[in-house]
């Protein structure tokens, strides 16, 4: 009865704190975003705002969750305004809508780390620089993209504090996060940061995940250099032995059975019946007519006939 009471009190502190910070949208019993009414849609964006904000109440003790609540019904008591613009509506001339505030992804994609206002930004194609949690956490119960940078912020945050987002924050480990968490990423954001980690990876395999130094790493190229020469040799030298043999299985063929190119057939098959009177086993002609055009092939140019 304990735990169905926390339950109960847990999806009631989350639907309240939903229901007050994103007016026309509450939680069904699945904890699940849902529409009030009509004049409320519930667009992708929207839902993947209010369920990452789910989840980040869900990591929060009861005791926090019901502060939360609480401060929030305080405000709505002063009549402080809480409800967000839509981002199609909001202020064009806001500085995070502004050419200068947009990322420059290809800058940002060859840093080695991020830190977590930086990749909040990123993910949300605004330039780090500019748009920071700082300058917009006034604006969050009014404006519906900083309600989204501070919520991720604070969702990352935690992440990074439970260790499930490691510390230094690589590009590449952010994009899959985000994708695992249904952020749309800028596409050209995440093309760029898997380039460039695939272009790391190459490089850590030669230096830095082999655990060698430069020496040790000059010293392996210098080895695989001369087992790549060795290798040479012995193709070399098995490409001849296969030549001599083409060469005698040839004369042979031409000079035994009268075999020219193109009639094939007819000597495979006395080839076969004599193959056959030696006691081995060749059921068909198919082998030496291949093994003659083969023959023919390799050393066409070689002046035998």
């Amino acid at each position: 009865m304990t735990t169905n009471l926390m339950e109960i009190t847990k999806v009631d502190n989350i639907r309240g704190i939903i229901e007050l910070e994103y007016p026309g949208y509450t939680v069904n019993k699945d904890m699940e975003p849902v529409s009030i009414d009509d004049s409320s849609p519930l667009t992708p964006e929207i839902n993947a705002l209010i369920k990452a904000h789910i989840n980040y109440l869900k990591l929060k003790t009861p005791k926090e969750r019901q502060y939360e609540l609480d401060e929030l019904r305080i405000k709505v008591a002063l009549q402080i305004p809480l409800r967000m613009k839509d981002d199609d509506k909001e202020d064009k001339t806001a500085f995070y809508n502004q050419p200068y505030a947009m990322a420059n992804f290809e800058e940002w994609s060859k840093m080695f780390s991020w830190q977590l206002g930086e990749a909040v930004a990123l993910i949300l194609g605004r330039n780090p620089e500019v748009v920071t949690e700082g300058r917009l956490v006034g604006l969050k119960h009014t404006s519906s993209f900083a309600k989204r940078f501070c919520v991720l912020h604070k969702l990352m945050k935690n992440h990074i504090d439970a260790g499930l987002l490691k510390s230094p924050l690589k590009p590449i480990d952010i994009i899959q996060w985000a994708k695992e968490h249904n952020y749309q990423l800028p596409k050209e954001l995440e093309k760029l940061v898997v380039e460039v980690s695939k272009s790391q990876k190459n490089w850590k395999l030669e230096y830095e995940d082999s655990n060698l130094s430069k020496d040790e790493v000059r010293k392996l190229r210098e080895e695989n250099a001369e087992l790549k020469k060795m290798i040479g040799k012995e193709t070399s030298q098995a490409a001849r032995k296969r030549n001599n043999s083409d060469k005698m299985f040839f004369s042979m063929a031409k000079q035994r059975y009268g075999y020219t190119p193109g009639k094939e057939r007819g000597v495979a098959s006395k080839i076969l019946s004599d193959v056959q009177l030696t006691g081995y086993e060749l059921k068909s002609v198919d082998p030496i007519i291949d093994r003659l055009k083969e023959a023919y092939k390799n050393i066409h140019r070689d002046d035998i006939v």
